[in-house]
């Protein structure tokens, strides 16, 4: 018997969702806090309440602000880069350079707050600036966050303000080191990490570029299709890699490994719609041999009905003959 393999420990994921927990108990704090100074003794259920629900939407509003101070950071030192504005969205809303104006549209990325892509300059001997357009988000969050904390020493004597400009410096400051330490999540590598490899790795830095490339034709509405590709073979498979397993190092036996994976969770998925179809292509395979067998027997009793066709035309001129030379005989009598 196979001995069963200890499963990895994903302790980036664990020190993400600790990072997180860690940032809502304090700014849960500091929401009773500010709860405390603004509620009078004897205010109703109804007013805490309301005042409740407005710190939420406070608390959420600073987040969505640390979303766009984020991706303005890399916009910023992506200009400051040489790279070129593609692309910008925060939540599902986004905005498109697209012949020279900017266009509104709707776009929703599972996993993503936001991203800001920009069309990156050629590369120069196979070099490209990384570091300040991966690390410009993190850099923009500690700032706001240095400046908002600088905020609340200033304000700390009042009841509303500082509860505000604490939670603000400490999202900000969670977002930057969630982005800037270097880190893999799962197949996914945040910022920190993109500026540290990409800078020690030849092919992955040419595969950035060209998957920078293309999202920016992409955004100016050219099709995949179209797009020019590369002719360097290595890069070629480790490109397909990425885009199948998310992993650029995987190899052909992984790659096949993971297709089989995935075959036989679609076939053997009760839920799944394979083993369905499956079931109505064997009755159709099994009403088409009904069908083609029927057929065989059509044709048989055609071939049949068309030889007892031509047994009936020679009996009746058969019939004929006899009759006519009856009719002579008769005539000879006479």
């Amino acid at each position: 018997m196979a001995k069963n393999k200890k499963k990895k420990i994903p302790w980036q994921g664990a020190l993400m969702l600790l990072v997180f927990l860690a940032l809502g108990g304090v700014c849960g704090v500091m929401i009773a806090r500010c709860m405390d100074a603004l509620v009078p003794p004897d205010a109703s259920p109804g007013g805490s309440l309301i005042l409740f629900a407005g710190m939420i939407l406070v608390f959420y509003l600073l987040l969505v602000l640390q979303i766009v101070i984020h991706e303005g950071g890399h916009l910023i030192f992506g200009l400051l880069s040489g790279y070129q504005f593609s692309s910008f969205r925060v939540a599902s809303f986004m905005w498109v350079r697209q012949e020279g104006t900017l266009r509104f549209k709707r776009l929703s990325l599972a996993g993503t707050g936001g991203q800001c892509l920009m069309d990156p300059p050629d590369m120069v001997d196979g070099k490209l600036p990384v570091a300040l357009y991966n690390l410009g988000g993190s850099i923009l969050n500690l700032l706001s966050a240095l400046l908002c904390l600088g905020l609340f020493f200033l304000t700390r004597d009042l009841a509303f303000w500082p509860a505000v400009f604490l939670m603000s410096a400490l999202i900000g400051l969670v977002y930057a080191l969630v982005n800037g330490i270097p880190l893999r999540l799962g197949a996914v590598d945040n910022d920190g990490h993109n500026a540290l490899s990409l800078g020690k790795d030849p092919a992955a830095l040419r595969a950035f570029w060209i998957q920078m490339k293309m999202a920016a034709m992409q955004a100016q509405g050219v099709r995949l299709k179209d797009m020019p590709v590369t002719q360097d073979e290595s890069l070629r498979r480790r490109l397909n890699a990425l885009v199948t397993t998310g992993d650029e190092s995987g190899t052909a036996d992984a790659l096949e490994k993971t297709l089989k994976d995935l075959k036989n969770r679609c076939r053997f998925n009760k839920k799944g719609l394979l083993p369905e179809l499956e079931t109505t292509r064997d009755a159709l395979e099994q009403k088409l041999q009904q069908l083609q067998a029927l057929k065989h027997q059509i044709e048989s009793i055609t071939q049949r009905q068309t030889a007892l066709d031509e047994q009936i035309r020679m009996l009746s001129n058969h019939r004929q003959a006899l009759e006519y030379q009856e009719h002579l005989q008769s005539q000879a009598g006479h």
